[in-house]
């Protein structure tokens, strides 16, 4: 099975990226990257130590790069390459995806591969906005 590169554009964010990368490490075909945009926050940084003897690479900058940091690091493309992909994932770590159907991966890839467009993504629910929210209906 051929991986995917994914990369999590992260600053100072602990709380919702353990989360995450544990269910996309339940994912087979995907290798994961954290880009560390420069964080300060400790525990996140003791995180990062403890992930020393995974399969979890954590980049780090050494600067903020901000929301472009996959794209102007330009480590979409490299890794792209170095995986030979034509796919790559890039997320911000503040999303709940636990419940994500085990099939995330492949459906995307077909929509992909069975359309002609060049990029994919989940969509938020909004289902459950509360009735108080000014924009729930706009």
């Amino acid at each position: 099975m051929k991986k995917i590169p994914c990369l999590i554009n992260n600053f100072n964010q602990l709380e919702y990226l353990i989360p995450m990368v544990d269910k996309l490490s339940s994912f087979d075909n995907l290798s994961l990257y954290i880009l560390d945009n420069n964080s300060t926050y400790e525990p996140l940084l003791k995180w990062y130590h403890s992930l020393a003897n995974t399969k979890i690479q954590v980049i780090k900058l050494g600067r903020n790069s901000g929301h472009m940091a996959p794209w102007s690091t330009h480590l979409t493309h490299r890794l792209a390459r170095e995986y030979r992909s034509p796919y790559y994932i890039v997320s911000d770590p503040d999303l709940d995806i636990s419940l994500i159907p085990d099939d995330t991966i492949d459906l995307m890839i077909d929509v992909l591969t069975q359309r002609e467009i060049f990029k994919v993504g989940l969509s938020i629910e909004i289902e459950d906005l509360p009735e108080h929210y000014p924009l729930k209906n706009g």
